[in-house]
């Protein structure tokens, strides 16, 4: 589904914001999360897309929007590292999830205190200032620098699924942490937890996984 962006309207004030830990997206933002793909490479976006409409079919009051035409002058947010620095090569919008390889990063937002260098994908959740319970944008990053990717049926010993790892952080991005059940694809424990994905894929929801984002979203 591709997004409708909204008319122009007068440039907020910038604002600065932390990371936060996972926490679901305000009611203002339930019908249009904006899932931003075009800093990807190309052969990564329909994975991203297919990871976010998965969600959006799930059968919660949240939906997801794809788009690869927001751009840098809609977005007034900008967010903070682990480390407390600026990301401002990648502003946010309101009600944003913006995709990015780690690759487009400088070093310094790598080297923070959980040390996620070794991880295949994060996600940086940022909190709504008038509403801190809520969260008003993410930044999801796959980490091209230490994790080899892959797409389409079949994936490669020793290669990451696009689509699996995004539709994970994508999880988190919504506000779902992770969870026991080793079916579900919010499975994890351990900063290593995303290597029980390498080299196969995962790319549908489990009971456990609709539930836990029925309970926050609501059902339809």
């Amino acid at each position: 589904v591709e997004a409708i962006l909204p008319t122009a309207q007068p440039s907020p004030e910038v604002v600065r914001l932390t990371a936060t830990n996972e926490q679901p997206f305000g009611e203002n933002c339930l019908s249009r999360v904006t899932l931003t793909i075009s800093d990807l490479p190309n052969d990564w976006q329909a994975s991203v897309i297919s990871a976010g409409k998965t969600w959006t079919e799930a059968g919660s009051n949240l939906t997801i929007l794809s788009t690869t035409t927001l751009l840098d002058s809609q977005r007034h947010i900008i967010p903070l590292d682990l480390g407390g620095e600026a990301i401002e090569w990648f502003p946010l919008a309101a009600c944003e999830i913006r995709v990015v390889t780690a690759s487009d990063l400088p070093d310094h937002t790598l080297a923070n205190t959980r040390n996620r260098t070794s991880w295949a994908g994060w996600a940086q959740i940022y909190a709504d200032p008038s509403s801190p319970q809520s969260t008003l944008a993410a930044l999801v990053v796959l980490n091209d620098l230490n994790a080899n990717w892959a797409t389409g049926d079949l994936i490669p010993v020793g290669r990451f699924d696009v689509q699996t790892i995004a539709l994970h952080e994508l999880g988190h991005a919504i506000g779902l942490p992770h969870v026991d059940d080793k079916n579900a694809i919010m499975s994890g424990e351990g900063s290593e937890h995303l290597l029980q994905w390498l080299g196969f894929k995962k790319r549908d929801l489990t009971d456990v996984d609709i539930g836990n984002l029925q309970a926050i979203y609501g059902s339809r």
